[in-house]
Parts: structure tokens; C-alpha cells; sequence
């Protein structure tokens, strides 16, 4: 009895499947007993960076009295 057999049709199936739960596919690896790892990358950043303070002078303080 052999080892299940990855079919390219199961590979397709699980990129997919990768894909459609909004993972950015890179690649794929198929093993000896018949089980894909889909590898996914990092997607691109939702939010912008925070902006840099460019004001580096200390606040100046109320003086009451």
C-alpha cells in the first residue's frame, strides 16, 4: 500500500482555499505521505504608519500666579 497521492488537483484546492481566506499565497510544498503546506506571505499593511513628531522643542508650561 502506497502513499496517498497528491493530486494537482488537491494542490489547487488548497491554494484556493488559502486564498480565499485572503492569505497571500507564495508557495507550496508537497510531502511523501500526500500532505500540502501551503506557504503564504505577509499581506500588504492595512493602516498607514503612525506619522513622525517632528517637533522636538519641549511644551511650554502655563505659568499661573
Amino acid at each position: 500500500m502506497g502513499a496517498p497521492a497528491a493530486t494537482q488537483q488537491k494542490i489547487q484546492r488548497a491554494i484556493a482555499a488559502a486564498a480565499s481566506c485572503g492569505l497571500i499565497v507564495i508557495g507550496f510544498t508537497v510531502h511523501k505521505d500526500g500532505a500540502i503546506d501551503v506557504r503564504t506571505g505577509q499581506p500588504a499593511p492595512v493602516d498607514s504608519p503612525p506619522a513622525r513628531v517632528t517637533n522636538k522643542k519641549p511644551k511650554q508650561w502655563n505659568r499661573e500666579g
